[in-house]
C-alpha cells in the first residue's frame, strides 16, 4: 500500500502543481490576451474615426473655395433679405405704409436722429437705425400691423409703444429699431 499511496501522492501533486501552472500561468496569459484584443480593437476603432476625419478635411481643402464661395454667397443673401439699407430704407417704409393701408390705418415715419457725439459713443455689435412710428386707427387693426411689422422680412426690434385712446380710434407712437446692412458690403 505504501506504494500506492506514493503514487497517488505523487499523482495530487503532480495534479496540484498543474493546476497551479494553470492559475498562475495561463488563465493571466488569457486575461492579457483579452485585454490587448480590446485595446486592439479600442485602437481600430480610434484609426477609422481619425481616417475619416482625414478624408473630411481632405475633402473640405479640395472644396474650399467652394465652400468659402456659398458661405459669401450666404453673407449675401442674408445682407439683403435681413438687413434695412441705412441710407434708403425705402423698402420698409414702402412695407409699413402697404400695410397701414390695408389696415385702413394712418401712418407717419420719421427716422431719430442721433447726436454726433452719441453716435461716436454707441459701438453696438450690429449698426442699426431707428424710427418713429405713429399710428392712428382701431386698435385691433393696429395690433394686425404691430404683428405684421414684428414678422416682417427685415430684423426688426420694436423697442417702445405708446398708446393713447381718442373716442374710436388709438394714437400709437412706437419706436423701431431695424439692423442695417455691414458698410463693407455695400454695393457701388
Amino acid at each position: 500500500m505504501k506504494e500506492k499511496n506514493k503514487i497517488t501522492i505523487a499523482i495530487l501533486v503532480s495534479l496540484f502543481i498543474d493546476i497551479l501552472i494553470l492559475w498562475l500561468l495561463v488563465v493571466p496569459a488569457f486575461r492579457g490576451i483579452s485585454k490587448a484584443s480590446s485595446s486592439l480593437l479600442s485602437y481600430k476603432k480610434r484609426l477609422v474615426l481619425i481616417k475619416g476625419e482625414i478624408a473630411n478635411f481632405q475633402d473640405f481643402e479640395t472644396h474650399r473655395q467652394l465652400y468659402l464661395k456659398n458661405l459669401q454667397e450666404m453673407d449675401n443673401l442674408v445682407q439683403e433679405q435681413l438687413f434695412i439699407d441705412k441710407e434708403i430704407p425705402s423698402d420698409l417704409v414702402n412695407f409699413c405704409q402697404k400695410e397701414a393701408l390695408e389696415k385702413n390705418l394712418q401712418l407717419k415715419i420719421t427716422p431719430l436722429v442721433i447726436s454726433p457725439q452719441k453716435e461716436k459713443e454707441r459701438k453696438p455689435p450690429f449698426d442699426f437705425l431707428d424710427l418713429s412710428i405713429k399710428v392712428e386707427g382701431s386698435f385691433p387693426e393696429f395690433l394686425r400691423f404691430l404683428k405684421r411689422l414684428e414678422n416682417s422680412p427685415w430684423l426688426i426690434e420694436v423697442r417702445q409703444v405708446n398708446i393713447s385712446k381718442q373716442e374710436e380710434k388709438i394714437n400709437a407712437n412706437l419706436l423701431i429699431r431695424g439692423y442695417v446692412k455691414a458698410r463693407n458690403n455695400k454695393k457701388n
